[in-house]
C-alpha cells in the first residue's frame, strides 16, 4: 500500500482544522446571552432565568431625544451594579441611565436615546447584576 502524499496529508489536516474552527465558532456564537434577554414589545418585557425574573416597563414607546421613564422590577434582594444603553445596530456610544429611586424590588429611572440617520435603530439596555456572570439585555427598537 502506498503512503499518502504530503499534499493529501496537508489538505486532510486543513479540512480537520477548518471543521474544528467552524464548530467552535458555532458554539461560541450560539452561547450568547440570548437566554438573558428580551425585546420591548409595546412598553414592557420580562427576562426569565432558572432562578429569577426581571420585568422592565417603559412609560412610553422609545423615541429619540425624548425622556423615557422606566421601572425595573426585581425579585427580592437584587443588587443592580450598572445599567447603560448602547446602540445594537451601530455604535452610538454609551448612553447614561439615571436612577431616580431604588426602593424594595423596584428601580425607577430615565434615559434619552440619541437620534440616528437610520429609519430603524435597535438599542440595547445592559443591566449588570451582582452575582450574575452575564448581564441582562433589554432590546429597544426605535
Amino acid at each position: 500500500m502506498d503512503k499518502p502524499s504530503r499534499s493529501v496529508i496537508l489538505i486532510s489536516s486543513a479540512a480537520v482544522v477548518f471543521s474544528l474552527l467552524t464548530a467552535g465558532a458555532i458554539w461560541f456564537f450560539s452561547t450568547d446571552t440570548a437566554q438573558h434577554s428580551c425585546v420591548i414589545n409595546s412598553n414592557s418585557c420580562e427576562i426569565q432565568t432558572a432562578d429569577t425574573t426581571l420585568q422592565v416597563i417603559l412609560d412610553t414607546k422609545p423615541a429619540p431625544e425624548e425622556q423615557i421613564n422606566f421601572t425595573l422590577n426585581t425579585p427580592g434582594a437584587f443588587h443592580v451594579q450598572d445599567i447603560q444603553l448602547e446602540g445594537d445596530d451601530m455604535y452610538m456610544g454609551r448612553v447614561p441611565v439615571f436612577i431616580k429611586s431604588n426602593e424594595g424590588n423596584s428601580i425607577k429611572g430615565w434615559f434619552m436615546l440619541g437620534s440616528c440617520s437610520q429609519s430603524h435603530m435597535r438599542w440595547r439596555m445592559v443591566i449588570k447584576v451582582k452575582g450574575h456572570k452575564d448581564p441582562f439585555i433589554v432590546y429597544l427598537d426605535v
